[in-house]
């Protein structure tokens, strides 16, 4: 025991065993005589990088009953100081996964305690930087079964301003985000060491292992073994805070916890081995959508920003920078990780998630694999059987019956290619240096036709046999142009009014709202219809329809909120003539 620390230390505080000993700092258990509690003293020596003062000025501040509580703090002299934290009964969690056979219920607990501990760390704009069971206490508490999980050793925190010059301490190779090694770290680093934690607490092991150049070598460019986490929903959770890209990651603490307390409440797809083709719903020829009909429903707000919205029937799909939520009401109902690309056929959500793309029943939550090796997947579009996606250059086809499939390489070089499959199976995607060209192939990927339009392809849709493709004007950025596409025939385009809000498709009709509120669409007769004027217009950047065109939701965001409102039309067999 250090004879110097112990004269400099007051009377107050008594070393009674050391329990860690490292170049520049020393950790003892201790014991506070004026009230005869077990503490633990963290004594500092000079070092390089201040450590003594950095962990000081992380840790005194920090009130909250998932961090370890740092009492007090002395300069003793000398160049050495001291912190003095409460001491936690429970020994750390690799102890105790060493010790105990997994329990699903101990995954829950501890990271919704940590997640706690970082969004609140967060909030205040420190980064810890060191996640790992070493540095997570177990506080057990009088008749409770489950210990409560404290984040402890403030070493190497960072603060924000620090992150943004590039400054970092060394940190644990196996729980290292990859950025970190680039010497780039910011909120989203902790999360991916959270992922690696709740990795190895679902697995029984971390997701890398090998010398240090191989584990960094694995964060860098090797996707983690998600097989070996049995639980699909939990898979697709720790898969998304593992993403490789801080801006495909689940990178904020108050989200991760959010979505983790609706895995825990099983607000999530069940899995469904078998099959279901979805059918798109029939629309009535006399169906007379008016505005004048809708009946407002109800209103949600959120703080985050809404990234897209979806209509599905008196459902809501809300999709956020990293997740889709879907609500009854106001209610969260479950949750979609880390959806590259969505789209809604008939009350199914068909999206991709981690290399797969499944299809989700929203109304009993079960979901089939539409395609288990869709690695690197960017768009994709379903008709029947019939699946096509898209990867970089390379476009794949699938019979989902047969399973064969085909693929080609695309002449797409600014833009991934938009995609369309038609009901036979055939497709169409653009192509070319701008993305201009309209290209439809057979299921054996041969083209069958080709169409020259004069702008990049924003949009492909089809009704039948025919094509709508959504084209923006190469000199005018304000202006659309809306193609129908026949074999063998030249395009005819419609060219829709410039400065239009938000335009969008749906059950063969593509709608569009203009800035003073009114509504238009047409389809494959090219033909502008007005369906009224908006009232509530200001601000509403999305919209969108239920396939029916029975509920119709608007997205409106401001600097505060963004706001979320569902209509419902209650006129649905009216036929106008002028329709």
């Amino acid at each position: 025991m250090n004879s110097k620390i112990k004269n400099l230390l007051p009377p107050r505080y008594h070393l009674l065993e050391l329990l860690q000993s490292a170049p520049y700092r020393q950790v003892y258990l201790g014991r506070d005589e004026t009230n005869q509690m077990l503490i633990i003293i963290k004594c500092f020596m000079v070092s390089p990088e201040n450590a003594y003062l950095r962990e000081m000025s992380a840790a005194f501040s920090m009130q909250h009953p998932n961090i370890a509580s740092c009492l007090d703090t002395l300069y003793l002299g000398e160049g050495c100081g001291c912190l003095i934290y409460e001491y936690i009964n429970g020994g750390t969690l690799r102890i105790f996964l060493n010790n105990n056979p997994l329990k699903l219920k101990i995954f829950f607990y501890c990271l919704r305690d940590i997640l706690r501990a970082l969004q609140y760390m967060h909030q205040h704009g420190t980064i810890h930087c060191d996640i790992k069971p070493e540095n997570i206490l177990l506080r057990y508490r009088q008749n409770k079964e489950i210990p409560q999980f404290v984040l402890s050793d403030l070493g190497a925190a960072a603060f924000v301003r620090e992150a943004q010059m590039g400054k970092m301490l060394p940190a644990s190779p196996a729980y290292i985000a990859p950025e970190r090694l680039y010497e780039k770290y910011s909120f989203s680093s902790d999360l991916y060491s959270v992922g690696v934690l709740g990795f190895e607490i679902l697995a029984g092991q971390r997701p890398f292992s090998g010398t240090t150049d191989e584990i960094f070598n694995a964060h860098l460019s090797t996707p983690p073994p998600l097989e070996m986490i049995s639980h699909p929903h939990l898979r697709d959770f720790i898969g998304q805070l593992l993403e490789k890209n801080p801006e495909d990651r689940l990178g904020d603490a108050s989200v991760a916890l959010k979505l983790l307390f609706n895995l825990a409440q099983g607000k999530m797809a069940i899995e469904k081995p078998i099959f279901e083709l979805p059918k798109p719903k029939e629309l009535s020829a006399h169906f007379n959508f008016k505005i004048s009909y809708l009946k407002h429903r109800q209103t949600i707000t959120f703080k985050q920003p809404v990234r897209q919205i979806l209509a599905l029937d008196h459902l809501l799909g809300v999709g956020f920078d990293n997740h889709w939520e879907v609500f009854q009401e106001t209610t969260s109902i479950f949750t979609l990780f880390n959806t590259v690309s969505i789209q809604n056929i008939n009350q199914h959500l068909i999206y991709s998630n981690q290399g797969k793309i499944f299809s989700l029943n929203v109304e009993n939550r079960q979901r089939c694999c539409l395609c288990s090796n869709c690695q690197g997947v960017k768009g994709f579009d379903v008709k029947g059987q019939f699946l096509v996606w898209s990867a970089g250059q390379r476009v794949f086809w699938m019979d989902l019956k047969s399973q064969q499939e085909t693929f080609y390489r695309s002449e797409n070089y600014l833009f991934e290619p938009k995609i369309c499959v038609l009901e036979n199976g055939d497709f169409v995607t653009n192509e070319g240096y701008m993305g201009h060209r309209v290209v439809l192939r057979t299921h054996d990927t041969n083209p069958l036709n080709t169409w020259e339009l004069n702008g990049p392809i924003i949009n492909l849709q089809s009704d039948g046999q025919i094509i709508l493709a959504l084209a923006l004007d190469m000199h005018d950025q304000t202006r659309y142009s809306l193609c129908r596409l026949e074999q063998q025939k030249s395009p005819i385009c419609l060219q829709l009014p410039s400065n239009l809000v938000y335009i969008c498709y749906v059950s063969g009709r593509f709608f569009w709202l203009m800035p003073t509120g009114e509504l238009f669409w047409s389809n494959k007769d090219l033909k502008i219809q007005s369906v009224g004027f908006l009232l509530e217009h200001k601000d509403i950047e999305q919209f969108h329809f239920s396939a029916d065109l029975k509920w119709f939701v608007t997205l409106q965001t401001t600097k505060q909120q963004s706001i979320i409102q569902l209509w419902e039309h209650q006129e649905t067999t009216n036929y106008d003539t002028a329709n």
